[in-house]
C-alpha cells in the first residue's frame, strides 16, 4: 500500500539589512537532496516567497540569496505533513566586493577580458553549486576595470582570459573585509 500525506510548507521574507525588499533576482532552495521529492520556492516582489513540497519529519535546510549578497541559511529541526512554517524575515547582508583592473604583459589596459572568480572550497547542493559558492563571471569595461559583489569569504582562484593569450590565474582569500582589489598582468 502506498500511503501518501500532504508535504509541509515554509513561508517568509527575504530583505536587506535596512528592511527594504530586495531586487532583481532572488533565489529559495533546499540546500541538501530531499529523496523523493522536488520542493518549488516562489519568491515575490515584495521579497515573500513560499517553498512547497518540503518532506515531513525530517531536518531540512534552506538557502536564500540575491545578487550581491551573502547566502541566508535557514533551518528547519522537523516540520509536520500539511504544516506551514513561518520563517519571518531573513535579512541579508552586503557581501564582499572585489573590484580589479586587467592589464596585458606591455602594461596596457584590456577591455571585453572574460574575468571568472571561481571558489576553492565550494558547497555542493543537488542544484549544482549554491549561490554564494558559485562561480563569478563578468567582463572588464573600457577602463579594465571588473567588479564582483555579494562574495563570501573564501580562497578565489581569479582567471582572466585575453584574445589570443591563455588564462592568466591567481589566488586570492577574501576574509570578512568588505572590499579587495586584484589586477591581472
Amino acid at each position: 500500500d502506498v500511503k501518501l500525506s500532504p508535504a509541509a510548507k515554509a513561508h517568509g521574507r527575504l530583505a536587506r539589512a535596512d528592511g527594504a525588499p530586495l531586487r532583481g533576482p532572488r533565489v529559495v532552495t533546499v540546500s541538501r537532496p530531499i529523496d523523493g521529492l522536488d520542493p518549488k520556492a516562489v519568491v515575490l516582489a515584495s521579497g515573500e516567497f513560499i517553498v512547497r513540497d518540503l518532506p515531513a519529519g525530517q531536518p531540512i535546510e534552506l538557502e536564500a540569496w540575491a545578487t550581491g549578497f551573502e547566502i541566508r541559511r535557514a533551518q528547519l529541526d522537523s516540520i509536520h505533513a500539511g504544516e506551514l512554517c513561518e520563517l519571518g524575515t531573513l535579512v541579508l547582508e552586503t557581501g564582499i566586493a572585489l573590484e580589479g583592473k586587467v592589464f596585458d604583459e606591455t602594461g596596457r589596459v584590456r577591455a571585453g577580458v572574460l574575468v571568472r572568480a571561481e571558489p576553492r572550497f565550494a558547497s555542493r547542493t543537488r542544484f549544482g553549486t549554491s549561490a554564494a559558492r558559485r562561480s563569478f563571471a563578468t567582463q572588464s569595461d573600457e577602463d579594465g576595470r571588473f567588479r564582483f559583489s555579494g562574495l563570501e569569504p573564501d580562497e578565489y582562484q581569479l582567471c582572466a582570459g585575453f584574445d589570443s593569450f591563455s588564462d592568466n590565474r591567481t589566488r586570492l582569500f577574501l576574509g570578512k573585509e568588505k572590499t579587495a582589489e586584484a589586477v591581472f598582468l
